[in-house]
């Protein structure tokens, strides 16, 4: 479930990576509303992340250290994301490995289109900031 998450990340990550795209608005807001999924994703990765160091004998002591939170603090916001991620993962083995499948095959899918499209539009990359900036309200776009 860890790798699910991570991965389904990357895959939102790159589907935001591609720096020459004309800036429409309904983008933008697609952009922020993968932000906010991106979030929750990352407070999920970190829960997991945390019942892993837990499954190996890390104390909730030891990981608030390693985080630099006190270990109130760090459990009252991880423990039930956590309990409840790793029950998921236990209970639903077949539907991981299946998001997982889908979520490697999106991001080897973006990954190649990234590959071939970004290598010659980086080198305009450069340019096109250079003349939003001149533009007005550049940082809108």
């Amino acid at each position: 479930m860890r790798a699910e998450t991570a991965l389904g990340m990357a895959s939102y990550l790159l589907g935001v990576a591609d720096p020459c795209e004309a800036a429409d608005p309904g983008e933008i807001v697609i952009e922020a509303g993968v932000i906010r999924s991106l979030q929750k994703d990352l407070l999920q990765l970190e829960a997991l992340t945390c019942a892993l160091m837990q499954d190996a004998g890390m104390s909730w002591d030891a990981i608030a250290s390693y985080y630099g939170v006190s270990r109130q603090s760090l459990h009252r916001r991880l423990a039930a994301a956590s309990d409840k991620a790793l029950q998921q993962a236990q209970d639903e083995p077949a539907v991981v490995e299946e998001n997982l499948r889908e979520d490697l095959g999106h991001a080897v899918t973006m990954v190649k289109h990234l590959a071939r499209k970004i290598r010659p539009e980086i080198e305009q990359a450069a340019q096109v900031w250079r003349e939003r900036r001149r533009q007005p309200g550049w940082w809108h776009l």
